[in-house]
């Protein structure tokens, strides 16, 4: 499926410029229709604690957020037209992971931002809650970086879950255009999930060229324990190779983490775990390892 609308998170945290770019560079891309989502919180208070902070005080906390508003609206208005570039603004009322889950549930992606612990104005568990809500692909920015060009260099982790073949096949508008992709697959004890060559013939009939220049022996891919090993090379150029690095010293997420850096990766795809209850997310220990400590995009499927 193409990628026609695409949603991004705005907000006033230091990110937010950093999201406009990225979220407009794949919408110039694509030919995708770009919606911002600026969210305003609702400020309750009990009539006795509003009585004590003054009118006057709320109507100038409401001023100051308005504006703060309108001042993201003309930068993001500005950055379309500069751009060429279908949009539309929205200032919804609400918790921002409502509204943003409003408008992911019709968009094609969505992208937010992983909270900044050192950014007041960050929304700490969103990117989170987004991700297990939204009923789609949801990309997630570091606080950390600068990622002029995002899918050029994609790893696809894999092990044959459906929440990461649901996560591959929402990435494939964005594989389609790689210029490398590299597939790794997390082996475990009695695990069976579709082979290198069975998702190499699929990514090609997807427009993703796949070419194999190697063999893996049995002692290469011999593990006692949960490891993560890349299981080919795929690119638009149909250059590719096949080989097993087991990682059984390191968590698969740290294994994830090392392979973002030495493969200069700037998309990262997976499936993400894990189930909301009461509000309370609870995640799967890979989810939450990357979405604390990310170093590159990640797209997310759930």
């Amino acid at each position: 499926m193409a990628i026609r609308d695409i949603v991004v998170q705005q907000g006033a945290d230091a990110r937010s410029t950093a999201r406009l770019e990225a979220a407009a560079a794949l919408a110039k891309r694509h030919g995708a229709r770009l919606t911002g989502i600026y969210p305003l919180p609702e400020i309750r208070l009990p009539g006795s604690l509003r009585a004590a902070v003054g009118r006057d005080a709320l109507a100038g906390q409401e001023a100051r957020l308005a504006g703060a508003a309108e001042a993201a609206q003309a930068a993001f208005e500005r950055r379309l037209a500069a751009a060429g570039l279908a949009g539309a603004w929205r200032r919804p009322r609400g918790r921002a992971a409502d509204c943003l889950l409003r408008a992911a549930r019709g968009a094609d992606l969505t992208l937010v931002g992983q909270a900044d612990p050192e950014d007041p104005a960050g929304e700490p568990g969103l990117a989170e809650e987004v991700v297990l809500g939204a009923g789609g692909p949801v990309l997630v920015l570091p606080y950390a970086g600068d990622f002029p060009a995002i899918g050029r260099r994609v790893l696809v982790a894999w092990n044959g879950s459906r929440e990461s073949a649901r996560a591959l096949h929402d990435a494939l508008p964005l594989l389609a255009g790689a210029e490398r992709v590299v597939l790794y697959a997390v082996n475990r004890p009695g695990g069976r999930h579709p082979s290198a060559e069975e998702l190499a013939a699929h990514l090609k009939r997807h427009g993703v060229p796949v070419a194999s220049e190697a063999t893996v022996t049995r002692d290469e891919v011999r593990s006692t324990d949960a490891s993560l090993s890349p299981i080919g090379r795929y690119g638009a150029a149909g250059q590719g190779e096949m080989r097993h690095t087991p990682a059984q010293a390191i968590s698969e997420g740290d294994a994830l983490l090392a392979a973002l850096s030495d493969e200069a990766i700037d998309l990262l795809v997976m499936g993400a775990y894990g189930h909301s209850r009461l509000r309370e997310l609870v995640l799967g220990g890979v989810t939450r390892e990357l979405l604390g400590h990310m170093t590159a995009p990640v797209l997310m499927s759930h």
